[in-house]
């Protein structure tokens, strides 16, 4: 048996605690779907300080244990992406929408962040009022519109549309291999040298 160094103990609690997902906490839920309690979703949750998952929610980890059940096709629009993430599987395509979901929540109605440890991530989270997000919400899944916000110009507007796209790919490699993709750092897109500091 192989000896943990206490480096490596670090990583595998940092990379295990960095991949989990927040849950929601739906009270008025702004017009969103109603959301069971299930053993995926438990509400309450949240992030540390550091952007890192602290609730042990096991949707991300059920996606991408199921990866090869997913189905996702994506596309780059004039702004930003189109995308369909379904899955023929009910309950995949539930863990789908729930994930969607619990993204959603953190963009729009927090200031948490995921992943923070990923300096893509980190930078998607920071520019979060750059780009915009409408989803429907399929039987099967989903159907996202992502793109850059209405009166983002210039050089913002190339580091908004390119976070979006370098997400978009990274998010493809979620659905095609699973946890190898999550276990990788993101590099921002260099169209954001000089918009993040």
């Amino acid at each position: 048996m192989a000896k943990i160094t206490s480096i490596n103990k670090f990583y595998v609690i940092f990379l295990a605690a960095s991949i989990c997902q927040a849950t929601a906490r739906f009270g008025n839920n702004g017009g969103r779907r109603e959301k069971k309690k299930t053993p995926t979703n438990r509400g309450g949750g949240g992030n540390d300080k550091n952007g890192d998952q602290n609730n042990g929610d096991s949707t991300i980890r059920n996606l991408f244990n199921h990866h090869e059940l997913i189905d996702r096709d994506s596309a780059e629009t004039h702004d930003g992406i189109e995308a369909y993430t379904t899955s023929e599987k009910e309950e995949v395509a539930e863990w789908i929408k729930t994930h969607v979901e619990q993204m959603e929540h953190l963009m729009h109605d927090t200031e948490e962040y995921i992943r923070k440890w990923d300096p893509l991530f980190e930078a998607a989270f920071d520019l979060r009022e750059f780009h915009d997000i409408t989803v429907e919400y399929l039987e099967n899944g989903v159907h996202v519109v992502q793109s850059v916000a209405e009166g983002v110009e210039g050089d913002e507007w190339e580091c908004a549309k390119a976070i979006i796209l370098a997400h978009a790919n990274v998010v493809d490699n979620f659905a095609s291999i699973g946890q190898e993709e999550a276990e990788k750092i993101h590099l921002v897109p260099s169209e954001c040298d000089g918009i993040l500091v």
